[in-house]
């Protein structure tokens, strides 16, 4: 799996705000009463950003902004499956 991560902090909109932001046009074109409504993410450089909109997605990356982490599954726990526990007295 592959996640994002910041590089340098970040502010952009949450979920909830991100229509408004592109019916605006962006975050610069916004009039006073639709900044007020839009909540936005603050991102400290080494968090994980996954929810930044996806049209900003490639330029982040682009510019080295944010990169894709390769993060590893966990693996399935070795040894005896669930409920299959060497018993007392059983092997040694």
């Amino acid at each position: 799996m592959k996640r994002l991560k910041a590089k340098i902090g970040l502010t952009y909109p949450d979920a909830s705000s991100l229509e408004i932001v592109r019916e605006a046009g962006g975050l610069s074109k916004l009039t006073p009463e639709q900044r007020a409504k839009v909540k936005l993410r603050e991102i400290k450089p080494g968090e994980w950003c996954d929810d930044v909109p996806k049209e900003s997605r490639e330029h982040l990356i682009e510019k080295g902004t944010v990169v894709l982490v390769q993060i590893e599954e966990p693996k399935a726990h070795e040894g005896f499956p669930r409920g299959q526990r060497k018993q007392k007295g059983e092997g040694k």
